[in-house]
């Protein structure tokens, strides 16, 4: 073999290995800025989502104090948001979600509270029904926030 042709060869391979090496750095930069994208998006929304969730069980159990019996049609945006969740979250978050309405449900058999009531101890003797779902979000956001870092 002849010296053109081993510098013609040489410099092919390097322009190959240079263009590949660069494909791939641009596609391995892409596709973790696809991924963290992603994730930032469906951290976004479920925060979201959860958000919407609690205000409506507050709302609910708040309903409950006031009132001993309860129209179905008053459950339908907790249970829409409820099915929401189970479509994106943990089995964690989604029993918490199950328990959290499980519970609101349960508190309308409950007495009505009266102004004195409130203003009592009875008041502060109510379990919070969002607690445990509050914590069970936390520790789902907490991993998808390590994960998108």
């Amino acid at each position: 073999m002849n010296a053109a042709w081993i510098g013609a060869f040489s410099a092919v391979m390097g322009s190959l290995v240079g263009g590949l090496t660069s494909f791939l750095t641009t596609y391995t930069n892409q596709r973790a800025q696809y991924r963290r994208d992603l994730l930032s998006r469906q951290f976004a929304q479920r925060e979201n989502l959860y958000s919407e969730f609690i205000n409506e069980a507050a709302r609910l159990q708040i309903d409950a104090l006031e009132q001993e019996s309860v129209k179905p049609s008053t459950l339908v945006t907790i249970y829409a948001l409820g099915n929401r969740i189970r479509l994106n979250s943990s089995d964690e978050v989604v029993r918490a979600a199950e328990n959290t309405v499980r519970e609101i449900i349960e508190s309308y058999r409950s007495p009505k509270m009266t102004a004195d009531d409130i203003r009592g101890q009875a008041y502060l003797d109510i379990r919070d029904p969002v607690k445990d779902f509050g914590e069970a979000c936390r520790k789902e956001l907490t991993r998808l926030y390590r994960e998108v870092s």
